[in-house]
């Protein structure tokens, strides 16, 4: 079972790793969010949160409903704590 279990792990070794690669400079911004408000996975409501890369404003999408909201919005607590999905976008620095 142990030689299976190795020749498992090679075949599925689709990592490359590069040595000397150069990490110091490399940024990634959050750019929107999707978080959930309710009293549990199956009940509730999804809203999203929008950087504007343009004029670098947050947009809150609830249904029809479209805000404008503060960095202060986003980064709360209560975001913090609801945010179900992350996305980053890489700035080169």
């Amino acid at each position: 079972e142990e030689e299976e279990e190795e020749e498992d792990e090679e075949e599925n070794d689709d990592v490359q790793v590069v040595d000397g690669a150069r990490t110091e400079n490399v940024i990634y911004e959050l750019a929107s969010l999707i978080r959930h408000q309710g009293s549990s996975a199956s009940r509730g409501h999804y809203q999203c949160d929008v950087r504007n890369p343009k004029d670098r404003k947050w947009k809150s999408y609830n249904d029809s409903l479209v805000r404008t909201v503060e960095d202060k919005d986003v980064f709360g607590e209560e975001r913090q704590r609801n945010s179900y999905i992350l996305f980053y976008k890489y700035r080169p620095g």
